[in-house]
C-alpha cells in the first residue's frame, strides 16, 4: 500500500471499530438474555422469539459494518491491488471452509 492508502486504511480501521465494538457489547449482553430466557422453567415463546430476532438483526448489523468496510477498502485499491485482495479474501473463506465454521 502506498501512505495515503495506509492513511485511509487506517481511517477505515477506526470507523469500523468504533461501529464493531458497541455491537459486540450489544451482542454479549443479547446472547446472556437469550440463554437466560431458554433457561426458565417454561420459556416464554413470545421473548425468546423476541431475542433471537434481536440476535440475528444484531448479526446483521455486524455484517453491514464489516460489508461496508469491504467496499471502503476495496475503492482505494489499484485494480492489481484489488486482485490480490480478493484472492486472499477467497482464500479465507475457503480456510473457514476447511475448518467448519462456515466463512
Amino acid at each position: 500500500l502506498t501512505p495515503d492508502q495506509v492513511k485511509t486504511e487506517q481511517q477505515l480501521f477506526q470507523e469500523l471499530k468504533a461501529k464493531l465494538d458497541p455491537l459486540r457489547q450489544t451482542r454479549q449482553t443479547l446472547r446472556e438474555t437469550f440463554h437466560n430466557d431458554l433457561q426458565e422453567a417454561t420459556p416464554n415463546p413470545c421473548t425468546v422469539g423476541q431475542d433471537a430476532i434481536a440476535l440475528h438483526d444484531n448479526a446483521e448489523a455486524i455484517k453491514a459494518a464489516l460489508q461496508d468496510f469491504d467496499t471502503k477498502f476495496s475503492a482505494i485499491l489499484t485494480p492489481e491491488q484489488l486482485t490480490r485482495y480478493q484472492a486472499l479474501k477467497a482464500a479465507a473463506r475457503l480456510f473457514g471452509d476447511r475448518l467448519g465454521d462456515g466463512t
